[in-house]
């Protein structure tokens, strides 16, 4: 080959080396332009690891067999802007605003400021002039309001403050104040960096990275004070991210540096559904419930995602060499809760609390023979998926004779939470009107003047809290068969043992007397608990003694926590029997000068139900891990508390109460029932309070009685339509025992009357 061929076919192949070079910087340039920037605006986030998958909550249904997901993830897109990419941010702003600005949205936001303002103004002025001082936005304002906000959210190139620090040790604190540089801000919440009053990034750099024990060049980076990274919105919905998408690819230029990125949420497809029982996530983890109870074990492990880098230690891409070990995903929690049934009992509790206009009621149904809590409702409830709703205030027109009262001072605060940024206290307002109001005094910069907001749902931050299991309360009459029990396993009595009911008796320096100071002369032990008879149960007491009662008490599970999962279950409360008084001991044995639960309530009815023997109540019925090991939680004996023979006494004893005493408008034709009402007091100033809206009226009953399948506890506090559990938690019971019948298809034992 002569030397202008070699030269020929040397030419030729530089010329199609360059070719491909071209080629490729087009494809990666022009074709994968868009591909390129989303990963480096991705990038600037600086992930390093793969987040695992938050293990999920089910609950089960009883006739299909099915579990229902009550806590699930789910994936929605995120918008963000890096403003260095935007050279247009004007065309991006008035583009982006037609997607996300929701009227009905901005409207509630400027009808609260508004309220807010007008209420920070004298109270002497008339609506009218308060309006002209702070008047309503139109909506065309809003929009204009919406667009400028953007669109300086979109332009922000730069930084006005860098978070460096959260809560730096006092060393640090002390270092960096050592350095006195005008442009760093130290106080012992926070280190902060004012980027723009920096002269010189090097010499910043070189005086604070030994204290940061940062890297130099990063930190002079850092120092620049480059916004890369502004989220516009979270949670787009599917129609905005796909219009969002089309705006990229109509303004390939101006929306470059647009981006969408995919965030895991916390989904509840139920709702409110149990929402008390499982509670819910946020960015801190768990909160309440099951979430906060299995925070660990559900949330897994993350993997460690290990990219490129550059020379100042930015990633820059991914690559094939890209080390990555797999996260471990959390593990999945089955709860016994039948969705059925607790659909149903929330639905008839929420109407039972307005009917009888009562403060909070809970419900718990269980399996006596297993401990299994079928349902666990609580009302005033929340969203599950919104539960910072829970939280919304409105201006409060309080009374100014209620404020003033001792009992509301706010010196004397009941609760202190901190939310939204400023201190808000709480306290209760007893009036019938109100509920349990809780007020907020917020006081005004301007004025000084102090103006009052309450919680939409009256209760606030409340609802969150499970009060079927965290809520201690006297029970009053409903105690009174685990005393009875006591008494029969003894053989201090039978139900057939008479006594004499012919007034009050006097213990110490207090008078006992029953309800309304009804009196039965003659009366047998069954009759006792028909009538729900204070006199009676307070000779038995007598004749128990203090050791012996006590005993029993705590056979039955009280003053001890029943170990369900559930962070601080408390134990109730009652005082060693050598510390009683003789008018504690009498008082004890109808429920009054002690606490408990309402799960320690029913799970002392359901050992009566089953056999005498007290079962641990239980909420989980498996946990599925993510290796696929099962753990299965089978029913847990506590011990036996009372004997079969006993058991079966006291349940007689129990459906003659519905058949024959007080509560006979809990009968339900065909079935026998056991129960017992209690009506308890509540105290002001170690008073006892009388009265609608002063007690806790509770039910107790289990059924059929022959054969107790279930075992149902409602429970309302300070009914404001009537004092007494007998016609409001009753009735109540009532509607839950029909339902149940159907649902678990429980045969009769009794012909229909």
């Amino acid at each position: 080959m002569n030397q202008e061929n070699r030269l020929f076919n040397l030419l030729v192949g530089f010329g199609a080396f360059f070719l491909l070079i071209i080629l490729k910087l087009f494809y990666l340039q022009v074709i994968k332009h868009d591909y390129f920037i989303d990963l480096a605006l991705a990038n600037q986030q600086g992930y390093r690891e793969v987040e695992a998958h938050r293990g999920e909550i089910f609950i089960q249904d009883f006739h299909s067999g099915s579990d229902f997901r009550v806590a699930t993830n789910t994936t929605l897109p995120t918008l963000f802007v890096d403003p260095s990419f935007v050279d247009n941010p004007t065309q991006v702003a008035s583009s982006l605003f037609e997607i996300l600005f929701n009227s009905k949205t901005a409207l509630e936001k400027e009808n609260k400021r508004v309220e807010i303002e007008r209420a920070k103004l004298p109270s002497e002025l008339l609506e009218q002039e308060k309006a002209l001082i702070v008047p309503k936005k139109s909506i065309s304002e809003l929009k204009m309001d919406y667009i400028n906000e953007l669109e300086q959210k979109v332009a922000k190139k730069y930084r006005d403050e860098i978070l460096l620090v959260n809560n730096p040790e006092s060393k640090l604190m002390s270092d960096l104040l050592k350095l006195s540089l005008p442009a760093v801000e130290v106080t012992k919440d926070y280190v902060k960096i004012f980027p723009k009053r920096i002269s010189d990034q090097k010499v910043y750099a070189k005086a604070l990275a030994p204290v940061l024990e940062m890297n130099i060049q990063k930190l002079e980076r850092l120092l620049l004070g480059e916004n890369r990274y502004i989220v516009l919105q979270k949670t787009l919905s599917p129609e905005q991210a796909k219009k969002v998408s089309e705006l990229k690819v109509k303004y390939k230029q101006d929306f470059k540096g647009v981006g969408l990125i995919d965030e895991v949420y916390r989904f509840y497809p139920e709702n409110s559904l149990a929402g008390a029982l499982i509670g819910y996530k946020n960015q801190d983890g768990g909160q309440y419930g099951m979430e906060l109870f299995f925070d660990d074990l559900l949330d897994g492990e993350n993997g460690v995602y290990q990219t490129q880098i550059d020379g100042l230690g930015k990633q820059i891409a991914v690559s094939d060499d890209s080390v990555l070990k797999d996260a471990v995903d959390g593990s999945d929690v089955y709860l016994t809760i039948d969705r059925s049934i607790q659909m149903v009992v929330e639905d008839v509790l929420e109407k039972a609390v307005n009917q009888y206009d009562a403060n909070f009621g809970q419900v718990i149904v269980m399996r006596p023979k297993t401990g299994e809590v079928l349902a666990m409702a609580n009302y005033p409830d929340f969203d599950l998926n919104n539960y910072s709703n829970a939280l919304e205030t409105v201006v409060f027109e309080a009374p100014a004779e209620h404020l003033e009262e001792e009992d509301y001072n706010f010196d004397d605060r009941l609760e202190k939470f901190n939310y939204s940024g400023f201190k808000e206290y709480y306290y209760m307002l007893d009036e019938e009107i109100y509920k349990d109001v809780r007020v907020i005094p917020e006081e005004s910069e301007k004025s000084g003047e102090i103006f009052y907001k309450k919680y939409k749902n009256n209760v606030g931050p409340a609802v969150f809290r499970n009060k079927a299991i965290l809520d201690t309360f006297e029970p009053g009459s409903v105690f009174k068969p685990v005393v009875m029990a006591a008494a029969l396993d003894v053989n201090l009595v039978t139900p057939q043992t008479m006594i004499n009911d012919d007034g009050p008796i006097t213990v110490d320096e207090f008078k006992i007397d029953n309800a309304l100071s009804k009196h039965y002369g003659e009366i047998n032990m069954t009759e006792v608990l028909e009538t729900s008879n204070n006199i009676g149960m307070a000779w038995i007491a007598q004749n128990l003694g203090r050791k012996l009662m006590y005993s029993y008490i705590e056979r039955f599970g009280f003053n001890d926590e029943t170990g369900v999962f559930f962070y601080n279950e408390p134990s109730g409360r009652m005082n060693s029997y050598l510390k009683w008084a003789n008018s504690e001991l009498v008082t004890h044995s109808f429920g009054q000068g002690l606490t408990v639960t309402p799960l320690q309530m029913i799970s002392s009815f359901s050992a009566l139900a089953n056999d005498g023997v007290l079962m641990k109540p239980t909420l989980v019925k498996k946990i599925v891990h993510s290796d696929g090991r099962v753990e299965n939680f089978e029913p847990q004996v506590v011990r036996r508390a009372v004997s079969s023979q006993t058991a079966s006494k006291i349940t007689a004893m129990l459906t003659s109460v519905i058949d024959n005493g007080q509560a006979k408008s809990g009968q339900v034709p065909g079935y026998s029932i056991a129960g017992k009402t209690g009506t308890a007091q509540t105290y002001k100033k170690g008073k006892p309070l009388e009265g609608p809206g002063t007690t806790y009226a509770s039910f107790l009953g289990y059924l059929p009685a022959s054969n107790p399948e279930v075992v149902v506890m409602v429970k309302l506090d300070k009914p404001k339509t009537t004092q007494w559990a007998g016609s409001s938690s009753l009735p109540t019971f009532s509607k839950i025992a029909d339902y149940l019948i159907n649902y678990l298809n429980i045969p009769p034992d009794r012909k229909k009357f």
